[in-house]
């Protein structure tokens, strides 16, 4: 119908220029434009074209068609037209003095593109039945300009290593057409390594560009002020403080990327002040310049404001832990206190209360949830790039009802940082001393006494109750574990990354103290990777790779939060968290509770995802506008499994080609809303290739397999 209405608008416009036009500008269209597209042209504009919300649109419509129709009764149509009518009178009318400024910004954009011989004329029509405005821009590109020399003046008392530099930093060269955005880029290049170099007043005059109208060229010559080269002298901190202690000369000295003597670098004084707001103690940093009497040396000045040392947080929550592939639900309290002691330590305390995977537990048919207590203090730098946390916690989680899992831990945590030209970002070592018992074991035992498949998935509980002196004990310490973690974070964004890549390496090795049950070696790769396809699309990919090493599994175990699992909103989103398995090394042909087989995970876990993602062009109008414009749609395909539970019985059962052919694959659709912590997404998502529906594990061998779409709820992108 959209398409007809428009068909009819054309259809009646007067050919003939409008001399004192009036009315509502209905559309605005461009003509000839081969080089530059019409979206971005017309963001260049004031004048807009009416911007009518959905209502105004579906009123508009039946308004027309009632009008048609002789049975609509008048007093009815009549007060639809006044409505109509009201409306129509809020839209914005055309205005000739903004027509004047916008022929203007297209001439000086084609100027700046090159095409200095561009001409740009603007014809006004009339719909002589909707009393509307038609505005057409008629233009002709001509010829695009050419460089024919670049020159950069004011150099030559630069170092000669760092003319070579420049020389190897330019990119524009004679031949090349004109773009005055190309031309600033390469001005800001230059002007950048000046100040990576040691100039730090370097700066370059207006670029004169003389056009050479009968070689359709472009000769220019820009003069830069590079300034004097110094060094670096001394730094000064001015703090805005509250109540708190104040940072610390030690603390502010490890966050310093430079040192008195060296030659000036933007990249130090900006890496020093990122340094600074990361500690967690500070609102804002600026780093200026002081006035100097020295000319080789420039004096900085650290202009900082403390934030408020206290917060306390009470609230509902969804989060997301590193186990579950969904989203959880809770209550959390929060109390923190930054800069304790003056060298930015935090304290802080956590209680909460949430239910895991509430979808998911539809599913299973079980209520789950944990309680966890926590308290723990961050100490941001022990040595220049290495800090120190330690976290003590307590919590007990359900697992198959009545059996509940109840630990004590006792983590250390030691972050390092890398130096900055290093292609690793960050390492983490962490020292894990936990103790857990299983609380009302008997009682599940008793309860699935007539299921015998049932018994292996209860038997690492059964040590654990055993060595927990028939569950009446958290101590000695049933796990002591070393974890090292190695990262790559490439990405342009944290949260809604365009570009990039991240490479995460953990490596966490149990049962390394004299005391405790647990025995096992786990390793996990991840790898993802970000490449933008257009202004508005992004194609995501992730590989990730698990394996456990289990020893002496007949008279040990592996904890519970290290087992691999497969399924849910961050994983193959075709299955509930925890619900996916090899049907072979996995015990699902066995016969066994599906609830109680999501707490045994398993050894070796293989999966990959690959994603478009695209942020949605505006689909509403009006005041809906600025909600509209954050929708992302997401286009999926997920593969992977989980293989060799963690019982005796199936622990190393898998053979390589188990492994290849129970592959799951599930692909599907998602919308999200995209907030500062990312998208809170809706995927929808179809199983292609179901490794546990042994009679028709393809998609085409089950009948009305297209209404069997499995949903997830999600917070942030699914990698």
């Amino acid at each position: 119908m959209g398409y007809v209405l428009i068909a009819f608008i054309a259809a009646s416009l007067s050919a003939q220029p409008l001399t004192t036009p009036t009315g509502v500008l209905e559309r605005i269209e461009f003509s000839g434009n081969t080089t530059i597209s019409s979206e971005e042209l017309l963001s260049l504009l004031q004048l807009r074209a009416a911007q009518r919300g959905f209502f105004h649109r579906a009123l508009r419509f039946y308004v027309r068609a009632l009008s048609h129709n002789p049975a609509t009764p008048t007093a009815l149509l009549q007060r639809l037209e006044n409505l109509l009518e009201q409306l129509e009178s809020e839209l914005p009318l055309f205005d000739p003095r903004l027509l004047e400024k916008d022929i203007e910004a297209l001439r000086n954009y084609y100027t700046q593109q090159g095409f200095h011989w561009a001409r740009i004329q603007a014809q006004l029509e009339r719909d002589t039945v909707e009393h509307s405005l038609l505005l057409r821009f008629l233009i002709t590109e001509g010829p695009a300009a050419r460089i024919d020399t670049l020159l950069y003046e004011g150099l030559d008392d630069v170092p000669l290593e760092i003319r070579r530099e420049i020389l190897s930093a330019r990119r524009l060269r004679p031949g090349m057409r004109f773009r005055e955005r190309s031309l600033l880029e390469e001005l800001e290049t230059i002007g950048r390594l000046l100040r990576e170099r040691g100039y730090p007043h370097a700066a370059y005059e207006r670029p004169q560009i003389y056009i050479l109208s009968e070689r359709h060229a472009d000769s220019i010559v820009v003069r830069f002020s590079p300034g004097p080269r110094l060094r670096f002298g001394k730094l000064e901190f001015v703090e805005t403080s509250t109540n708190a202690p104040p940072l610390t000369e030690r603390v502010r000295r490890f966050c310093t990327e430079f040192s008195p003597g060296q030659w000036y670098d933007i990249r130090a004084v900006e890496r020093t002040r990122l340094r600074l707001l990361r500690l967690g103690v500070f609102e804002t940093v600026r780093i200026d310049s002081l006035p100097s009497t020295d000319s080789t040396r420039i004096d900085l000045i650290a202009i900082t404001r403390y934030r408020r040392f206290q917060e306390t947080l009470l609230g509902a929550t969804l989060y997301r832990t590193a186990l579950e592939s969904a989203p959880n639900l809770g209550i959390e309290f929060q109390l923190a206190n930054v800069n304790l002691f003056g060298g930015a330590e935090k304290g802080q305390f956590l209680g909460r209360l949430g239910l895991r995977d509430p979808l998911g537990m539809l599913e299973r048919g079980q209520l789950e949830y944990e309680f966890q207590v926590a308290a723990g203090l961050t100490l941001p730098y022990v040595l220049r790039r290495v800090g120190l946390s330690s976290q003590l916690g307590y919590g007990i989680r359900a697992l198959v009802w009545p059996l509940k899992l109840e630990a004590l831990s006792l983590q250390l945590r030691l972050p390092i940082e890398f130096a900055p030209w290093t292609w690793m970002t960050s390492t983490e070592a962490t020292f894990d001393i936990r103790a857990e018992r299983p609380i009302a074991y008997r009682q599940a035992a008793a309860a699935v006494d007539t299921l015998p498949a049932v018994v292996p998935f209860l038997r690492q509980y059964e040590r654990l109750y055993t060595y927990t002196h028939n569950g009446t004990r958290l101590f000695p310490p049933s796990d002591i574990s070393l974890s090292v973690l190695l990262g790559a974070d490439h990405r342009n964004h944290p949260v809604t990354p365009s570009s990039g890549h991240t490479v995460l390496l953990t490596l966490d090795i149990g049962g390394v103290g004299a005391v405790g049950l647990a025995q096992y070696t786990r390793l996990q790769t991840l790898l993802l990777g970000f490449v933008p396809i257009s202004a508005r699309s992004v194609l995501a990919g992730k590989l990730r790779f698990g394996r456990i090493w289990w020893r002496n599994r007949e008279n040990s175990y592996v904890p519970y939060d290290r087992h691999f699992f497969a399924g849910g909103a961050n994983s193959v989103r075709g299955w509930a968290s925890r619900s996916l398995w090899d049907p072979y090394s996995g015990g699902v042909r066995t016969g066994i509770s599906g609830a109680l087989a999501s707490y045994i995970g398993g050894a070796l876990l293989l999966e990959g995802s690959g994603e478009l993602r695209w942020h949605l062009p505006p689909l509403l109008r009006g005041s809906l506008r600025p909600y509209a414009e954050k929708l992302v749609l997401v286009t999926f395909l997920d593969w992977g499994n989980v293989y060799n539970r963690l019982t005796p019985e199936l622990y190393g059962t898998a053979r390589f080609g188990d492994v290849l052919r129970n592959l799951a694959l599930s692909a599907g659709l998602g919308l999200g809303y995209l907030t500062d912590v990312g998208p809170i997404r809706l995927d929808a998502a179809l199983r292609l290739h179901d490794p546990l529906n042994e009679s028709a594990p393809w998609i085409f061998q089950r009948p009305a397999a297209l209404r069997q779409w499995f949903f997830h709820l999600g917070l942030g992108y699914a990698f």
